[in-house]
């Protein structure tokens, strides 16, 4: 088909290139596809010049790459650019920091001579067929989501007797199926298109925009179908195998099943690093266990075959699921499509209970700590097939990091305060820093964390820091000991007044969205899951004669949009304490529960607690939210509720 013809459209003033045309044609035959693009853009600023930096990728070993033409169009005339440079093909991984041996070829061209003025034009073709998936064709294809100026056409065709189905996002108009010399073929054209418009604050369902899926898979069953092949072939152990001597080692250490779990996912993890390897059709197909095994390294495919090899050779029932490891919002709204797919991990049981496999982590050393799924729907592979099953996600119900502040200023109101600051990560978190702070030297780690403290601002003299961590419990424990200068407000006459530290909530944001944006669409929370503690002890100095010690704390125990506050408090003598927690449990909240934030924030602004002295008899508390003997180094504390 023909470039689409240009638009009469002039180019807004200080725009640094004009699109005259994008042209984008699909073929999907014999289980592949064939990628024809062409574009014409006119370079109108320096800016722009680097749309003469062409760039081509492909998978040698299923696909192909075909440069129709580079040509420069100045002053009416046309250079054609392949007469006297050639593409230059690239042969060497490109990402080997990021461990990762994908086999692309990469050919560039650096076009020369191109200047401000010149028109340029570039058409190639890309074939691509996939070997593990061979007979089914899928892709994705998009639009401009943005106003632009100029012609954007997509075109898939495809074999009239052939199985494709296809979509697109509803911001793109509908495109009857025409059928000509035995292909089917569907035209999407956009001239000088008006920005497709974003819904602020929307899940990321919401916010794709002029897209164009299609699929030869049938359904989702189907593609389950297909798949489960590649992994069960891969987990096949033989008699003789590496692997079972391993799997009868771990036998023969326990027969609690959680054990063995534990012990096959650590072998898996610990002993197998991660590089991802896509040569020779392996960007859907594992590597067997024993080639694994061989190599001491395999991606997420091949590590989750040979996981479920040792699970399924120590009686432990599991299966491999796909999954989106960016949470995979709206796949269920999505077309039966492995691309929406770029992760593979296992699903095991043990009495009914999923524990949830992978084995690209690291540092997993006790089941029940491994996190909750972040993923919504899963895929699992099975012979007979599967349908897509969706994943609750699930609010964390103890604080993944707790800070507690103990200030004892009861040398009075202008001497230094002394200070012990402790932070307590827990999970995923805790790990990591935990493993960098063991890389530093002794001395760059003070130095790190003094520095740390003090870009509080609240410090007068960071004493001591100093970090721990407990593997057992998977806690992070920082420590800075020191002091502060407390800022108290008012006067020996009026009284003293201290706003604590780490006791008050900052009020939620308000959401609005602009008019002509979908105002039906949920709100995402998007620090979700997030549950924090903090607690606050200060040592007050002792009364003046004639005051007491006062304080303003309200309680809090308070449900809004999906996140929860909390707070309690007590003074006891000359001590007053604070507890407070921020959980958010929900991933997303309706617009009417946004309108009853937006309607509260004025009134949550009066959150702070403080401290002070009143001359008026102040009855004290009869507790405090928590004692002495607290520890903080375990989820069992009191940062909600009973």
């Amino acid at each position: 088909m023909p470039a689409p013809q240009t638009t009469p459209t002039p180019s807004p003033p200080g725009a640094a290139f004009r699109v005259d045309y994008i042209d984008t044609q699909v073929r999907a035959i014999n289980g592949g596809t064939e990628t024809f693009s062409q574009y014409r853009i006119k370079i109108l600023k320096p800016d722009a010049l680097a749309f003469g930096n062409l760039t081509l990728s492909w998978q040698p070993d299923g696909g192909s790459v075909t440069v129709h033409g580079v040509r420069i169009v100045r002053d009416g005339a046309t250079v054609d650019v392949l007469n006297k440079t050639k593409f230059r093909v690239i042969e060497r991984e490109q990402n080997l920091d990021q461990a990762t041996l994908d086999g692309l070829l990469t050919a560039v061209l650096h076009v020369p001579g191109l200047q401000v003025g010149d028109t340029l034009e570039f058409s190639t073709t890309i074939a691509a067929h996939d070997k593990t998936l061979g007979k089914f064709a899928f892709g994705l294809g998009q639009l401009p989501g943005e106003g632009q100026n100029g012609a954007f056409r997509y075109r898939l065709v495809w074999p009239a007797g052939d199985h494709l189905s296809y979509q697109t996002t509803k911001d793109l108009p509908p495109s009857a199926v025409s059928t000509a010399n035995g292909m089917n073929e569907i035209v999407y054209e956009l001239r000088d298109p008006v920005p497709s418009v974003p819904t602020d604050g929307a899940p990321p369902r919401y916010q794709l925009r002029r897209l164009i899926e299609f699929t030869g898979f049938e359904n989702w069953n189907d593609l389950s179908r297909q798949m489960y092949p590649l992994f069960e072939d891969a987990a096949k152990v033989a008699t003789a195998s590496p692997v079972q001597a391993e799997i009868d080692r771990i036998k023969a250490q326990s027969t609690d099943p959680a054990i063995r779990m534990q012990a096959a996912l650590s072998l898996v993890e610990d002993r197998i690093r991660y590089v991802f390897v896509g040569l020779n059709g392996g960007n859907y197909r594992p590597a067997t266990v024993d080639e694994t095994w061989e190599r001491k390294y395999g991606d997420c495919k091949s590590k989750t075959a040979l996981l479920l090899a040792i699970l399924h050779g120590l009686d432990i029932q599991a299966e491999a699921v796909l999954v989106n490891s960016g949470g995979g919002d709206g796949v269920n709204e999505w077309l039966a499509n492995p691309m929406l797919f770029d992760h593979v991990l296992v699903r095991a049981q043990i009495a009914g209970k999923a524990y949830w496999l992978d084995g690209t982590r690291t540092g997993d050393t006790h089941l029940e700590q491994i996190p909750a799924p972040t993923f919504r729907w899963v895929l699992p592979l099975r012979a007979a097939g599967a349908p897509l099953e969706a994943v609750k996600l699930q609010a964390l119900t103890e604080p993944q990091t707790i800070e507690n502040i103990d200030i004892d200023a009861r040398a009075g109101f202008d001497a230094p305060a002394k200070v012990t600051y402790d932070q307590y990560f827990h999970g995923d978190a805790a790990r990591i820093m935990a493993r960098q702070l063991e890389a530093m030297s002794p001395q760059d780690v003070t130095q790190n964390l003094k520095s740390l403290a003090n870009s509080g601002g609240a410090w007068s003299n960071v004493e001591t820091a100093t970090w721990r961590f407990d593997d057992d419990k998977n806690v992070l424990v920082l420590t800075y000991k020191g002091t502060w200068r407390l800022d108290w407000d008012g006067s020996a006459n009026e009284g003293r007044r201290y706003t604590l530290p780490g006791a008050g909530f900052y009020p939620p944001d308000e959401r609005h969205r602009a008019s002509e944006q979908d105002q039906t669409a949920p709100w995402i929370r998007d620090t979700f899951p997030k549950f924090s503690c903090y607690t606050t002890t200060v040592h007050l100095p002792e009364p003046r004669k004639g005051w007491k010690w006062g304080y303003e704390a309200k309680p809090m125990n308070q449900r809004l949009a999906g996140q929860a506050y909390w707070r309690n408090s007590g003074l006891k003598g000359d001590v007053i304490r604070t507890v407070m927690s921020s959980n958010v449990f929900l991933p997303e909240i309706t617009p009417a529960e946004a309108a009853a934030v937006n309607a509260f924030v004025p009134a949550f602004n009066n959150s702070q607690s403080s401290v002070y002295e009143i001359k008026a008899d102040v009855k004290p508390s009869a507790y405090l939210p928590f004692g002495d003997e607290q520890t903080w180094d375990t989820l069992k504390v009191s940062c909600q509720p009973l």
